[in-house]
């Protein structure tokens, strides 16, 4: 399961990523690099939950990469 949503919030960048390898769903996070994931408290990631959370962000950035290409070459018919 992979996703991804972004919302505004007021306290940070609130979104939902889903982190497959550590089974959680980041659903906010602030510039000083502290996380929210769903049903957690805020909390500064460990060097394993930082690598798990960049591959699911850059895995997901592929994936709407792919969108993006497959949607444009769509509307250029």
């Amino acid at each position: 399961m992979t996703g991804y949503s972004f919302q505004p919030s007021a306290s940070g960048c609130a979104m939902r990523l889903y982190i497959d390898t550590m089974d959680a769903m980041l659903v906010d996070y602030e510039p000083d690099g502290r996380v929210k994931l769903d049903g957690e408290d805020w909390s500064t990631p460990t060097l394993q939950e930082r690598r798990a959370i960049l591959h699911a962000a850059q895995t997901e950035m592929e994936r709407l990469q792919d969108l993006i290409l497959a949607l444009e070459r769509d509307v250029s018919v």
